[in-house]
């Protein structure tokens, strides 16, 4: 296929079965209601061929008016090798102008964006497998109320250094959650959605790691689950390797522009602080 044979487009909603089996050719996991809730949250372009069928993707998620995340860039394994995922991500980085951009890299996409300018600041592990093993109860968890969203978005903007409520809130409505509680309140929280082959968990935030793990434990489903956590959560991989979920993957968290960390977030040995346990997804951090 000749790079002169597609043309770029804005991703629109009828594009969603499309991407979907774009995602499978490739073989990710997202399903089509996967694709679909990140498209609801984000915005994208496309690779149209004159047949106007779908070559590539790629999309960008603003969580504040300065800070984009960018992911779901799949090119199609027929146009792959011919520059055409540097073409859809220079296009979508030029249209959106943000004033920093964060991704999760895959091994394949990692060189485009070094060259891009993006600088390697973190790694995110990605566990997953059958559930087994034995789950670490924790009496001070209960499931998420809705009077709890205050504390939870609050939580999570001061783990994370954004403001996701359009992202938690949407997925609160895919799926469900729990909270862990102290004397003073809410002191973590987790999520969890069908995604996949099965569940998907994440975000996780929580002042304690210990904390981290119960969560998780309290909201996994029997069958295929997946985390994708931060490299240095360590007590928390290797109780998911307990668990049956293998790290698969380690992947760059990669950063284009000023980059700055949460703000009012004391440093990592203050354990009281909320810290990001888990992500939402590979895609949307």
């Amino acid at each position: 296929m000749r790079e002169t044979a597609l043309t770029l487009d804005r991703m629109t909603p009828a594009d969603t079965d499309a991407i979907a089996a774009l995602a499978r050719e490739v073989s990710w996991p997202h399903r089509r209601d996967d694709v679909d809730l990140l498209m609801s949250l984000g915005e994208g372009t496309v690779l149209r061929g004159a047949d106007c069928g779908l070559h590539g993707v790629a999309m960008l998620w603003r969580f504040e008016p300065d800070v984009a995340r960018l992911g779901m860039v799949m090119i199609a394994p027929s146009a792959q090798g011919k520059g055409l995922g540097r073409r859809l991500v220079t296009t979508l980085l030029g249209e959106a102008k943000p004033g920093t951009v964060v991704l999760l890299a895959t091994t394949a996409g990692a060189p485009l964006y070094k060259s891009l300018g993006f600088e390697t600041i973190d790694a995110v592990v990605q566990q997953q497998g059958v559930l087994t093993g034995t789950a670490v109860s924790n009496p001070r968890l209960r499931p998420y109320r809705p009077e709890d969203l205050d504390a939870v978005l609050a939580m999570d903007k001061t783990a994370s250094g954004l403001d996701r409520r359009a992202l938690i809130e949407a997925l609160l409505h895919a799926g469900k959650a729990a909270v862990a509680t102290g004397p003073a309140g809410i002191t973590g929280f987790a999520l969890a959605r069908p995604f996949g082959r099965g569940q998907v968990i994440g975000p996780i935030a929580a002042a304690r790691e210990a904390d981290a793990v119960s969560l998780i434990d309290h909201l996994a489903a029997p069958g295929f689950v997946r985390v994708d956590r931060p490299a240095r959560s360590e007590a928390l991989g290797r109780h998911l390797q307990s668990r049956g979920l293998a790290p698969v993957d380690r992947s760059p968290v990669m950063v284009l522009g000023p980059w700055r960390p949460p703000p009012d977030l004391p440093p990592v040995s203050h354990r009281e602080s909320p810290r990001v346990h888990g992500l939402a997804g590979h895609a949307l951090g």
